[in-house]
């Protein structure tokens, strides 16, 4: 029984055999013939077309490496003279641009005393023109130091002679970069920090870009040509006569407003029942923000003391006869449990409470005392 299908099995495996040779003849194969194209049917044009591809990839020639940048800028500055002008352009960015690297660079580790040496004699002739004579002074080294470097000064005191103070010493006349440079501690004085901080200041927030400049020169004709608005008597009229009344004024409504206590801000229906009262404290000192939400459960209308349910989570309290602010902030203060009582700093609480009558309501009870006060007067 065994023999039966491995008999059957071999004859179609040979059945499939002969039927594959018969239908691949091997001259129908093409070989390749050592030269660079194969035998292939050239009238096929979709066969020659994916060959094409083929040797492309198989043939293709690599390309150069790009050279080293300096070489290859100095090749294309000779081919194409023009391009410098894209070096313009770049710093023009590079000085213009509020998102420019110089708007956020540390321009400390730019400009100082190392950079400053690396410089060409005619570049520290141009750098020592915009700088004062007084902070210049002579140089005492072979390394380029200044006469007022803490090590000069110290072989001068032990040698036993005078000392360079800037400004009082025979002040610098010829600005030869190999005699004369900044003083030691020019780098890291408040006028160059500030300069710089204005320099960096003026390129983040756009004052070199056109629109920059040409609002500033507008800014700056206006000025020179056009009368303003407001004379300097009406500038003070407005902030010394009119308008400082205004001022007393609202600060007169906030103290006589102050007379008003809770229990009369309850008898004139400024907190009414079934009110809620929102809680809001920062103790900045302690990283901690205490807010708590109380309902007005209940007004004694003999007396107008408040009866309140205070809300914590899923905990609860009701505290009754509250008849000023601070005492009700006491009460929300030890149902928190966060801020002790030796921690609590004396505030007005009547800016603490709030009342959420509704989205278009809900002034701190401050505030709707002062509005109280200033309608019944």
């Amino acid at each position: 029984m065994s023999d039966a299908p491995s008999a059957s099995f071999m004859s179609l495996k040979s059945l499939f055999n002969e039927k594959l040779s018969m239908a691949t003849s091997s001259s129908n194969i093409p070989k390749y013939d050592g030269s660079d194209t194969m035998n292939i049917d050239e009238t096929d044009s979709i066969v020659q077309e994916k060959w094409e591809k083929i040797k492309a990839q198989l043939f293709e020639v690599p390309r150069e490496p790009f050279p080293e940048y300096h070489d290859y800028q100095e090749r294309m500055f000779t081919r194409q003279p023009w391009m410098k002008k894209k070096d313009v352009d770049y710093l023009q960015k590079l000085f213009s641009d509020p998102k420019s690297m110089i708007a956020k660079k540390q321009l400390k580790s730019l400009f100082n005393f190392q950079v400053y040496n690396k410089f060409s004699d005619e570049q520290k002739s141009r750098l020592l023109k915009l700088i004062p004579n007084c902070e210049l002074v002579p140089i005492a080294s072979d390394n380029g130091e200044p006469i007022d470097t803490p090590r000069i000064e110290r072989e001068y005191t032990a040698a036993g002679k005078e000392l360079y103070i800037p400004g009082v010493s025979e002040p610098v006349k010829e600005l030869d970069p190999n005699k004369v440079c900044p003083r030691f501690d020019f780098w890291l004085s408040d006028s160059f920090k500030d300069a710089r901080w204005w320099f960096q200041t003026s390129v983040r927030y756009g004052y070199n870009t056109s629109y920059g400049v040409d609002t500033q020169w507008d800014n700056l004709e206006n000025f020179k040509t056009k009368v303003p608005k407001n004379w300097k008597s009406d500038d003070y009229e407005q902030e010394w006569g009119l308008g400082l009344w205004g001022k007393l004024g609202k600060k007169q409504v906030a103290g006589d407003s102050a007379k008003i206590s809770l229990p009369e801000m309850a008898k004139a229906q400024i907190i009414r029942l079934d009110d809620t009262l929102k809680y809001k404290r920062q103790f900045k000192n302690m990283g901690i923000t205490v807010l708590m939400d109380l309902k007005v459960v209940g007004i004694n209308k003999s007396n107008g003391h408040l009866k309140l349910e205070l809300f914590k989570g899923g905990q609860s309290k009701t505290i009754d006869g509250i008849n000023n602010p601070t005492r009700l902030e006491n009460e929300v203060l030890d149902f928190d449990g966060r801020v002790a009582k030796s921690s609590r700093p004396n505030g007005n609480a009547f800016k603490n409470f709030s009342i959420a009558r509704s989205g278009d309501y809900s002034p701190s009870l401050f505030e709707a005392r002062k509005e109280y006060w200033a309608k019944n007067q």
